[in-house]
């Protein structure tokens, strides 16, 4: 005696007409991998309460102007934000700062810089009021190259999902950076 005897109803099947449609449809319905960025001149203790979206840059500050701005690398530029953490070390006389990876919602309003400006080191200069306009606008990130690389800012720090502090190793006479894992 099987199951189908005791009434219980055979499941109905669905026939699957276009299955390239059907590939397509399912790819729509997963989740989407967190993106992932690096920022680099952080300390150890860094943590995104400690993050301001717009303090003002130490280094780019003068009389005539008022730049500011969270920095962020992508996987394929990340040595960047290594190099960076380098610079401050050095500058600072110190080997305490190092990078944050940041897992970011992959859900993002985006600005891209590019699209709307034509100055090539624009987006290296973002003034606070930029930042504050696009952060009302409700954009979560701005995305733009500097020479054939693509730096981004973060705009909306409730989009970081999880960081995590990977700690650089300097090497002054070498000028080479060891990443520590």
């Amino acid at each position: 005696m099987d199951l189908y005897s005791k009434g219980y109803k055979r499941p109905k099947l669905e026939v699957i007409k276009d299955y390239k449609e059907y590939i397509e449809k399912e790819k729509n319905n997963l989740p989407k991998p967190d993106l992932i960025f690096y920022h680099g001149g952080a300390s150890s203790d860094f943590n995104i309460d400690k993050l301001d979206i717009t303090k003002p840059s130490e280094k780019q500050q003068n009389s005539s102007n008022s730049y500011a701005g969270f920095y962020m690398y992508d996987e394929n530029n990340k040595t960047g934000a290594y190099h960076y953490a380098e610079q401050e070390n050095n500058r600072k006389h110190t080997n305490d700062l190092g990078v944050v990876k940041l897992y970011i919602d992959p859900n993002l309003k985006i600005y891209d810089y590019n699209e709307h400006h034509s100055d090539m080191f624009g987006i290296t200069r973002l003034s606070q009021n930029t930042i504050k306009e696009l952060m009302e606008q409700g954009y979560d990130l701005i995305k733009g190259k500097v020479l054939s690389k693509t730096e981004y800012v973060l705009l909306n720090k409730d989009k970081i999902k999880n960081i995590e502090f990977i700690p650089v190793e300097i090497n002054f006479e070498q000028g080479e950076i060891n990443k520590l894992r």
